[in-house]
């Protein structure tokens, strides 16, 4: 098979969709928990994130030197940010020494890794297939593109002692109440939406969007919004994951 990026037929490397660096950040060696936006489905361990054979050597070395490293940089420093609060309940960050470019160019690489991923949990996550190419002609340019194209905002949940950056959540599709399609991807404790509609829908996360000229702004929500952004269940989740944890532990 060849290689999802530069399409030779080279070797195929062990590509994590989601970069192995930025599971790392959270990882304790007890593991992730993947679950499902299907309540129905049991959660299960996994221990290295995901990963397919995807791209080949070069690709894959490609794709760490321009993008995860900023991006594991970028949310490894999490932890020193101070918020800026706007009122009960509003609460952002405001990154003016972030690289917007940098960042997007990520996330975009973690959705187009995500789309043309061929297995399990990601063979319904799926762009148009023009959007698939759009993307990867952005990456290998290294071109973020205008502000609204496939416009990024991102957001961190405040954890409140939930350990939701335990839990593994699949990409997913989505349209809003405007019928404004989403991809959604979590990465730890953060959210990123990427409007991946012919609808701009400018007005929605302003000024949260990242964009070139602009300090990147984050802005923070309680763990239950993370049910509102289309994690259902996810208090039943947590029961199950602590239950798991507990039947797991080591003697």
């Amino acid at each position: 098979m060849p290689c999802a990026f530069c399409e030779n037929d080279n070797p195929l490397c062990d590509s994590h969709i989601i970069p192995l660096g930025i599971w790392r950040l959270k990882d304790t060696g007890s593991g992730f928990l993947e679950v499902s936006t299907d309540s129905h489905l049991k959660p299960k361990r996994i221990n290295k994130g995901w990963y397919q054979k995807l791209l080949c050597a070069d690709c894959e070395g490609f794709f760490g030197r321009e993008f995860d490293e900023y991006g594991r940089n970028f949310f490894a420093g999490a932890g020193v940010w101070k918020p800026i609060t706007l009122g009960p309940g509003a609460t952002y960050f405001d990154l003016a020494g972030a690289d917007a470019s940098k960042l997007k160019l990520f996330v975009l690489s973690v959705l187009w890794r995500a789309s043309v991923a061929p297995d399990e949990p990601f063979s319904e996550f799926k762009l148009l297939p023009e959007q698939e190419r759009k993307l990867a002609s952005m990456l290998l340019c290294r071109q973020p593109g205008e502000t609204f194209d496939f416009a990024t905002a991102i957001f961190k949940y405040a954890d409140d002692g939930r350990n939701l950056h335990k839990i593994a959540v699949a990409p997913r599709l989505f349209r809003d109440s405007g019928c404004v399609r989403y991809a959604e991807i979590h990465l730890n404790e953060f959210a990123c939406r990427i409007n991946v509609s012919n609808q701009k829908d400018k007005a929605r996360f302003d000024p949260f969007w990242l964009t070139a000229s602009e300090p990147v702004r984050i802005m923070q929500t309680s763990a239950e919004k993370k049910i509102a952004f289309g994690v259902r269940a996810l208090a039943d989740q947590y029961k199950r994951f602590s239950a798991f944890r507990a039947s797991h532990a080591k003697p």
